[in-house]
């Protein structure tokens, strides 16, 4: 399965961080030499969606929230918009359950 920019940043994003410090985006572009503006993007989403979230302040930063992610919440999160081949659209159960048995 071939997946998106969005999806690697986010995977990239997700690992990235952990629940207790905050960790600043900017330190996680450079330390990997991502795209700043495009990891801005991608944060959005994920905060939006519950599955990260932000601090203020000179020692805020992202941590990630408690609970389990799997590959499929990403996925879900990243490609809100993306339409589904009618080739593969008769798999979509199967290829979900495979995608939610991959934690993050």
């Amino acid at each position: 399965m071939e997946t998106t920019k969005n999806v690697e940043y986010a995977v990239v994003l997700i690992k990235s961080l952990n629940d207790t410090r905050p960790t600043k985006l900017e330190n996680i572009a450079v330390a990997k030499g991502l795209s700043m503006a495009f990891m801005e993007q991608v944060a959005r989403k994920l905060r939006q969606a519950g599955i990260i979230a932000s601090f203020r302040g000179p020692g805020g930063g992202y941590v990630i929230c408690d609970r389990k992610i799997t590959f499929y919440d990403i996925e879900r999160v990243m490609h809100e918009e993306r339409e589904i081949s009618p080739v593969i659209k008769p798999y979509m159960d199967q290829v979900n359950s495979v995608l939610k048995s991959i934690e993050i």
